[in-house]
């Protein structure tokens, strides 16, 4: 055989050896975001379909309009603060964990020594997980 048919052979051989693979990898390629965009339509499906019961209403709550329940005295809930605590400690709007205790008003966790801090809002801490 002459050697520029072989060569001429060989090229040939190659870019059809490269056509194929091209051609393979854009079949996997595709067969690959076929099976991605089903994985995605099965976890939108499952979302969809997931229970609702455990969704907590995360909603601040007007301390001027309602505080704490009495029968829960001091029980710990979310509060939005502001005031100084400390001379040299200002807080504006600061979420604090706090209980309130009726007469007495609330109690900051972080500064159980300030009388009398300003709270506007508050809402009830969410429950713990549940274990499956």
């Amino acid at each position: 055989m002459p050697k520029r048919l072989w060569k001429w052979r060989r090229t040939g051989m190659t870019e059809y050896i490269e056509r194929e693979a091209l051609l393979e990898a854009m079949v996997t390629s595709d067969e690959r975001i076929n099976l991605f965009q089903a994985g995605i339509a099965s976890a939108r499906a499952v979302v969809a379909s997931a229970p609702t019961a455990n969704v907590i209403s995360a909603e601040w709550i007007k301390a001027d309009e309602r505080l704490p329940d009495d029968e829960r005295d001091g029980e710990t809930v979310l509060a939005i603060v502001s005031g100084k605590p400390h001379e040299n400690i200002t807080l504006c709007q600061a979420i604090m964990l706090a209980g309130y205790f009726g007469e007495e008003g609330w109690l900051v966790n972080e500064y159980p020594e300030w009388e009398r801090p300003v709270v506007t809002h508050w809402m009830p801490l969410p429950g713990l997980p549940k274990n499956k």
